[in-house]
């Protein structure tokens, strides 16, 4: 990836949309590792719910490791070190997902061409889903029958949530059009509030990316071990019971290294500290 030569200036809406994106991921990270405390102590002090907490388990590492990814690539974005159009899922859902509703509509009339559009809308909507999810039943299924080449598709599954992503938020988007469905409001940001525009240099640029992808593998290195054990929760859960401990050990590890890179963006976003984000 080639940084930008030249100097790279966000206005106050860029740096505050970014960090609500950051703020969002701290949020979710941290509700991930307290699912992952909570169920591994349940698990060491009555095995008895090991079925029903494995699941819990096993879900963290990929999801942490999902959240991080996309919020590493949102940031490239909009600093100019990936193409503003690259088609992602991500920006397609993020307004759906971080973003409060709006004032109550009122009541909309329809006319029968507008009803008609919106209902063959959700039905090819549901054809995308029910052909992304054979997609993901056959990754599956081909990779239980060779995991050393079934992995190959994985991008192509990727690529075909994306496009139903994409397609959901244009659905959506003509929703709201047609019932006059009042804009979302995004949510606040837990961390601290920029108050002026950033301009990075590309020596300030090529800094924080150098930060934000050590940042990226340091936490996908602490998830190494979570995967692991995820691995014997699916295969083998009676084994767990004595290595549940093992997932604690990896919270504090990435609550530390969150912390650590909350100051490095304030620092390189100058963002003026405020309340501890949750």
């Amino acid at each position: 990836m080639d940084l930008p030569t030249q100097a790279v200036t966000l206005d106050v809406p860029q740096v505050e949309e970014l960090a609500r994106h950051f703020s969002s991921l701290r949020h979710d990270v941290n509700g991930c590792l307290a699912l992952v405390v909570a169920a591994t102590e349940l698990i060491r002090y009555n095995p008895k719910v090991l079925t029903r907490m494995s699941g819990t388990l096993v879900e963290q590492p990929p999801r942490i490791a999902g959240k991080i990814r996309e919020f590493v690539e949102q940031c490239e974005r909009t600093l100019g070190l990936r193409p503003a159009t690259e088609v992602s899922w991500y920006p397609a859902l993020w307004k759906r997902t971080n973003h409060v509703s709006g004032p109550t509509p009122g009541a909309a009339a329809l006319t029968a061409e507008q009803t008609k559009a919106l209902q063959n809308d959700l039905m090819q909507t549901a054809r995308e889903l029910a052909q992304l999810g054979f997609f993901i039943s056959g990754a599956r299924a081909l990779n239980a029958l060779d995991p050393v080449n079934g992995g190959d598709v994985l991008p192509n599954v990727a690529d075909q949530f994306t496009k139903a992503a994409v397609k959901f938020e244009a659905l959506t988007t003509r929703f709201d059009e047609v019932a006059q469905v009042p804009e979302s409001t995004p949510r606040r940001a837990l961390g601290g509030t920029p108050t002026q525009p950033v301009t990075l240099t590309p020596d300030e640029l090529a800094l924080f990316h150098r930060r934000l992808t050590g940042f990226q593998r340091d936490m996908q290195g602490h998830l190494v071990p979570l995967v692991e054990l995820s691995r014997l929760a699916r295969q083998n859960p009676q084994l767990l019971v004595p290595r549940a401990g093992e997932f604690s050990e990896a919270s504090p590890k990435i609550s530390g290294e969150m912390s650590a890179f909350a100051l490095e963006f304030d620092r390189a976003f100058r963002i003026p500290r405020a309340a501890q984000a949750v």
